[in-house]
């Protein structure tokens, strides 16, 4: 199985895939059970399970772009204060691998992007160049905006120091929102969990009390047809209910 990309720079690994797999065929098996009860409803049930793939492709997807962010806010923030001590803009980005190293690990992304500043200066490659292609790649809007902002501002003998502290200024106040609205939707998100679980709860209670009790629901041509209408209405709602609380900044 090959890596799946959000972008050149932000990676799904196979171990991410493999657990999304993993999670959505256990809810089909689910869903199977529940409102069907029989593996040749799984053809209807596959749909349901593929729907949930993706949108927990898209929540990972999400999460490391988000770890990418805070990673460069670091970066950048290490950076300004190399130069402080005076290093080069270029080498205040190089010579903080081994702390981004020690924070996020080698194979991090922003591990990955000093080493192809460090390769881009080794070839007397535009540094900018580099920041703006990574984030139209990742689809980071920060680390494509700073790419322009220190092309100008490198171009023009600009404070080079304060543009990085004032960008990584920009990234914390972005994050702290985002935190913010995190907090604020936390118990609403504990909420849609359990209401999610309920019906499922409450189907094992009267299976265990009733044994048969939804034979009729699995065996009649009725019984199936208002099944599914159940489960499609389950899944939308699920589906609709994780898109609202899914707040982008």
């Amino acid at each position: 199985m090959k890596k799946e990309k959000l972008s050149e720079g932000i990676r799904l690994s196979r171990k991410d895939i493999l657990r999304v797999l993993l999670e959505a065929i256990v809810i089909t098996l689910v869903l199977d059970y529940y409102f069907f009860s029989s593996l040749k409803a799984l053809i209807v049930v596959l749909p349901a399970g593929y729907a949930y793939f993706r949108m927990r492709v898209k929540e990972v997807r999400k999460s490391k772009k988000n770890e990418a962010s805070l990673q460069f806010k670091e970066l950048m923030l290490l950076a300004a204060t190399s130069q402080r001590a005076g290093y080069s803009v270029e080498n205040a980005f190089i010579n903080s691998f081994q702390d981004m190293k020690n924070l996020f690990g080698g194979k991090s992304y922003i591990c990955r992007l000093i080493k192809r500043i460090t390769v881009a200066k080794k070839n007397n490659m535009s540094i900018s160049k580099i920041f703006i292609e990574e984030g139209e790649n990742s689809r980071i809007d920060e680390i494509r905006e700073f790419g322009y902002v220190y092309e100008i501002a490198y171009s023009h003998s600009g404070n080079m120091t304060q543009v990085m502290e004032k960008c990584a200024s920009t990234f914390i106040e972005k994050l702290e929102i985002q935190d913010e609205i995190n907090m604020a939707l936390n118990e609403r998100v504990f909420e849609m969990k359990i209401m999610s679980l309920m019906p499922f709860l409450i189907m094992s209670y009267i299976k265990l009390t009733n044994r048969g009790y939804f034979n009729v629901m699995y065996e009649e041509t009725t019984g199936k047809i208002i099944m599914l209408m159940a489960m499609l209405v389950y899944v939308g709602s699920f589906l609709w209910s994780n898109k609202i609380v899914s707040i982008d900044v």
